[in-house]
């Protein structure tokens, strides 16, 4: 049997590096972990009681980001937005959701390593494994964008 992959030592904590991309999820101050917002009917905010937690990493117990405490005003405010995007998102053509889709693979695609390290970081997993976590989640966009084609019947098998 082969070698179980372990985790490497760590020379400095354990911390996570966003780019770009992520500016509007996270506020990020000088040195400090980055601070995520929630997503709530297309906008990025903080909890509306203002509490906040640590995410600490199970690699070393370095605290790596602050996420919003949702309450149950934002949860309730999620729910609804979610139940008014499902009808906007059934108006949507078949070309329109094949592009979100791929959109969405481009943008694994681009920040794979991130993934990969934000994988590592938050829950401890191996890089091996974290790799082939990203990977199937960028397989499953690929498995949706099938299914959008059968169901709006632009799929011929075989």
């Amino acid at each position: 049997m082969g070698q179980a992959e372990v985790m490497p030592t760590l020379d400095e904590p354990t911390s996570i590096e966003l780019p770009e991309l992520f500016d509007r999820a996270a506020r990020v101050s000088d040195g400090a972990p980055p601070t995520l917002q929630l997503l709530i009917d297309g906008e990025w905010r903080g909890a509306q009681s203002g509490e906040t937690f640590e995410v600490s990493s199970p690699i070393d117990d370095n605290t790596i980001a602050v996420a919003q405490a949702a309450g149950k005003d934002d949860v309730e405010a999620a729910i609804a937005a979610a139940c008014r995007a499902r009808s906007r998102f059934r108006e949507m053509t078949a070309a329109e959701r094949l592009e979100v889709c791929k959109r969405a693979g481009e943008i694994m695609a681009e920040h794979f390593e991130t993934f990969i390290d934000a994988i590592v970081v938050d829950l401890g997993k191996t890089p091996s494994q974290a790799k082939s976590e990203a990977t199937a989640s960028r397989e499953r966009l690929e498995l949706v964008r099938e299914e959008v084609r059968k169901i709006f019947g632009e799929y011929l098998p075989g």
